[in-house]
Parts: C-alpha cells; structure tokens; sequence
C-alpha cells in the first residue's frame, strides 16, 4: 500500500469545505500522502494520463459532494457529470474502475446522488457508504472521515506515530530521575537494603 489520498471536488460546489478538510486530513496524514488540485500540475501533459497516475498511486479517494456536486452545468448548460472530460467524472470513474475505497463525502447539506443521476461509469458511486459532514458538528464528523481513510490506506496518524519517540523521552526521563535519587542518597543503594533488611528482622 502507498497510503496515498486522493481529494476529489468540484471548486464551485465545496472548495471551501474541501480546502478545509484537506487542512484536517493533512493534520493526521503526511502531507505528501493527500492530494489534492491536480489539475494545477497538468500544464502540457495529457490529463487523462495524469489524473490515471494519481488515481493509481492512491489507495483511497474521498469525493467531496456539496449541492451542486451532479447539478452543475457548463455555459452551453449541459450537466458537467456527463461529459467524459469532466475532471470530477474522470477522477471519480478511474477510482471505481480501479476499484480504489472511494468515499463518498457529503457537505452542506448535500445528499447521495441517485444512480439515476449519473453516467454509467459512475452508478457504483451510491453503492458507496457516505461519511456526512455538518458545519456544526465538523470536527467531530471530519475525525469519523479520518478514521475511515486511515482503516482503508492502513496509515498510522502521525499523532500515533509520535508515541514510541514519546515514550522513548518519558522512559530517559525517568532513568535520569532514578539516578539523580540514587545518587542523592549519601550512604547509596546498599543503605536503603541493609534498612529495609533490618526493618523486616524487627517484624
């Protein structure tokens, strides 16, 4: 597993709620395993081929569905989520096909497209379970996200990570503290035996 995270979204339906769940995922995450705005990078490249790569480098993809996510349309008023080349329908269509955890995450309010809605390469995406996100209840509902994505790619929360050098401090920490007692004492180690040996022949 490469433990890589994919963030699909479509920018005027939730990049507001997306950017915030990136800044959530990459506080529990190594940032260089969540990615997100790919596009950015595809400046003289086949996108088709560069967003395949990303897809396949993943091991989970969270799609970010807000209120628009499958009603939005193009100036000619065509629905987005049926053209082929539409960012958001070929990121999400790669990581089905691939069969990559897909994630549906539903914000603002939005609910679970129906098969219905979409195109034939996306049907399986209501198949999907959803993690909700409210606005009230955010960091609560973005930890369960964390918990799914973390139980899919099998990476540790960097917070985890920290606990062995933590308790490699706390244990040196404390020989330290057994060393300075010890060598406080005047009369030693040998003292306190031979006083705790007396005090038992007096029982």
């Amino acid at each position: 597993m490469s433990g890589e995270i994919f963030i699909s979204y479509r920018r005027d339906d939730s990049a507001g709620t997306a950017g915030r769940l990136y800044d959530r995922l990459i506080r529990t995450f190594p940032p260089e395993k969540v990615f997100m705005d790919v596009d950015a990078s595809m400046h003289g490249l086949d996108f088709v081929r560069v967003l395949n790569d990303h897809i396949a480098a993943c091991d989970a993809v969270a799609v970010v569905i807000g209120p628009d996510w499958v009603s939005a349309v193009t100036a000619a008023g065509k629905r987005r989520i049926e053209d082929p080349l539409d960012f958001v329908r070929m990121e999400v269509a790669a990581a089905l096909n691939r069969d990559i955890a897909v994630v549906p995450v539903l914000v603002d309010g939005a609910q679970m497209p129906s098969e219905s809605e979409l195109p034939e390469d996306l049907k399986s995406l209501p198949r999907r379970h959803a993690v909700e996100i409210r606005n009230t209840r955010f960091r609560d509902d973005a930890d369960l996200l964390v918990a799914a994505l973390a139980q899919r790619v099998g990476l540790k929360s960097r917070r985890a990570r920290r606990w062995p050098r933590y308790a490699a401090v706390i244990g040196g920490a404390a020989a330290a503290a057994a060393a300075a007692i010890f060598f406080w004492n005047p009369l030693g180690l040998d003292h306190l035996i031979k006083r705790d040996v007396a005090g038992a022949d007096a029982l």
